[in-house]
């Protein structure tokens, strides 16, 4: 296996978080990216790039190609999306509320919804708080 960023072969590849699961990054294939231990190191250090721009650069990239990917998905899918709201608000009507508040307040993103309708499930961390 190859670091993806110096291409050196090697056998102890660590996985690291393009967008930090502190700031709500994923375990998505996605965000993850395999580097040997000199690169791991370096890549938490912000000013670290590649000639790509960067791996956070890289990584934020991806992520929004993805949500777009979702938002023309979810397009094509509005009866699919509004059947499972409302299979959601019949089954659990707190459930339905909470997502209907991560929804409103931006935190429960197109790649989420996505996820959920396709897969029936999805898990994702967030910092929302209610006052």
């Amino acid at each position: 296996m190859k670091c993806a960023i110096c291409s050196k072969k090697t056998e102890h590849l660590e996985l690291h978080h393009i967008i930090p699961k502190s700031r709500g990054g994923s375990d998505d294939a996605s965000n993850l990216v395999k580097l040997c231990s000199v690169c791991h190191g370096r890549a938490h250090d912000v000013s670290f790039s590649n000639d790509r721009g960067g791996l956070i650069k890289e990584g934020v990239t991806r992520k929004k190609i993805k949500d777009e990917v979702a938002r023309e998905w979810l397009d094509k899918n509005q009866a699919l999306v509004q059947d499972k709201m409302m299979d959601l608000y019949s089954r659990n009507e707190d459930k339905h509320m909470l997502l209907l508040l991560l929804l409103e307040g931006g935190i429960f993103r197109p790649s989420y919804i996505k996820e959920w309708v396709e897969c029936g499930k999805v898990s994702f961390k967030t910092s929302f708080t209610f006052s």
